[in-house]
């Protein structure tokens, strides 16, 4: 049967505006919300491939529910500009990636996803609901199964009945009698004061339904309870009928114009206009003919060489003896920036280093054999380098590197710069962080591929720094991510 993928617009904008930090590009867009969602879309249709797709959004906060109860979504704060300004540009890749997207005044897209489920039904469709608000596993049925985002923008979990009868003991349907009861402080939605989920669970795996329990209010053997839902039974009312989804708004269904389409020539220009450098390449592989596979740049712009004194050239020099290492150690003490790449076989807190590669930026690099070497004690020349704060470091991972050096009994301290965190905090969506993927595949092999990568640190992590306090995050990453790194290094 073909399948339909409703989606919840309004609902993940929101989740991954506040699930990723703040991003704007380098023009001031912000980006944080679009990106978010690009993600989870992407993800979704991949594993799901679906035949037809919808992206409900809401138009405006004036809907039949307020004619219903004035103060309905009352308490809801407003929604921060910095997010109000991404829902257009959502809509540019929602139509550039060849999908369709709905809006309705009067109507949330809630109600809009309920109408397009029961359409679907009667299509012959299979419909899959993605959201991350649990009110839309009141839609759920034998044609309609919902998956539920959890874990900020990383993780979706497939609700059907069975599921819906193991976590509530109840049917889909009298989620909407639960939220009468209980009510819904996000909201506004009162319910019955005083009755939390525990007492109606209760109550409806007796009664049945609100209808049921206020025909039947002499069975409650609680005596205040009784009194309260006598008291309040026409809240009760009203609030099932604001938490019921409308499953037959105005809108104009059009299954043709929701089938699933190819990316259009808007994506290309659109990602690059938002920076969106981790989605480029699987995009120009897999959507775009060659023309535009020409224009393809690489997730992470090179970093800038900084140029040598005039009549010096930037090399990279092999050190192969410990001797060699001390005499290095000696001529490095208290420079006063040092460029730093590790690499090690097995897990960091118990491996073994393998290589080391040193730079000063716009000078000469180092780099050096370890694992297998026939002088196995080769790095520790280095160690009053490394446990030196008056030299800052410039790193990669860290973490890593210090759990690595703590493990042969040295540390590694003044790390001013992580390139693989502000990478991280500058694109969470991206998923690898290391030098190869941050600089590029190495030419190179063994020490002076370590003494390459240690060359490349200064001009990226420069490069990065900027980007990072042009997004605002200078505080999270200098004041909070870098001394957490030392934290969670201390832990493990």
């Amino acid at each position: 049967m073909a399948k339909a993928l409703l989606i919840d617009g309004s609902s993940l904008i929101h989740r991954a505006f506040y699930a990723l930090p703040l991003l704007r590009t380098s023009q001031g867009e912000f980006s944080n919300a679009v990106y978010g969602l690009t993600v989870m879309l992407n993800k979704i249709l991949d594993s799901m491939a679906p035949d037809y797709v919808a992206v409900c959004f809401d138009k405006s906060r004036q809907t039949f529910r307020k004619e219903m109860a004035a103060d309905y979504k009352a308490t809801r704060q407003a929604t921060p500009s910095e997010l109000k300004s991404q829902f257009a540009t959502a809509k540019e890749v929602i139509n550039a990636l060849g999908l369709a997207w709905e809006e309705l005044e009067g109507y949330e897209g809630d109600d809009l996803l309920g109408t397009l489920a029961a359409s679907a039904e009667r299509e012959g469709l299979d419909a899959y609901v993605l959201s991350g608000d649990r009110d839309v596993l009141q839609l759920i049925d034998d044609h309609t199964m919902v998956y539920l985002t959890k874990k900020g923008i990383g993780e979706m979990e497939l609700w059907d009945r069975e599921k819906v009868r193991e976590h509530y003991n109840l049917s889909p349907a009298q989620l909407i009698d639960l939220k009468g009861l209980m009510g819904d402080a996000s909201d506004n939605i009162s319910g019955v004061p005083g009755v939390g989920e525990k007492t109606a669970l209760k109550l409806l795996h007796q009664f049945g339904d609100i209808e049921n329990l206020l025909s039947a209010l002499e069975e409650v053997p609680n005596q205040k309870l009784r009194e309260k839902l006598a008291e309040h039974k026409d809240k009760a009312l009203l609030s099932r009928r604001l938490a019921a989804i409308c499953h037959d708004a105005p809108l104009k269904i059009d299954w043709d114009k929701y089938r699933r389409g190819r990316p259009t020539k808007d994506l290309l220009p659109l990602y690059r206009r938002l920076e969106f450098k981790s989605l480029l390449n699987p995009l120009l592989g897999a959507a775009f003919s060659d023309p535009f596979a020409e224009e393809e740049a690489p997730p992470w712009p090179a970093p800038e060489e900084k140029a040598a004194p005039a009549g010096e050239e930037i090399t990279h020099k092999v050190i192969s003896g410990i001797e060699d290492a001390r005499k290095l150690a000696g001529e490095l003490k208290g420079v006063p920036t040092l460029a730093l790449y590790l690499e090690w076989l097995g897990p960091a807190r118990h491996g073994e280093p393998a290589l080391l590669g040193l730079a000063l930026p716009g000078g000469p690099s180092w780099g050096m054999e370890i694992a297998g070497a026939l002088e196995p004690d080769k790095l520790k020349p280095f160690a009053a380098l490394f446990a030196d704060e008056s030299t800052a470091k410039l790193c990669c991972e860290a973490k890593d590197a210090r759990l690595l050096l703590l493990s042969c009994g040295m540390e590694l301290r003044g790390i001013t710069e992580d390139a693989a965190l502000a990478a991280y905090l500058l694109e969470p969506g991206k998923g690898a962080y290391g030098m190869e993927s941050l600089a590029g595949p190495a030419s190179l092999q063994g020490a002076e591929k370590a003494a390459w990568y240690a060359s490349r640190l200064p001009g990226l992590t420069e490069r990065l720094s900027r980007e990072i306090a042009a997004c605002g995050m200078e505080k999270l990453y200098r004041e909070v991510e870098l001394p957490l790194a030392g934290v969670l290094c201390g832990m493990e």
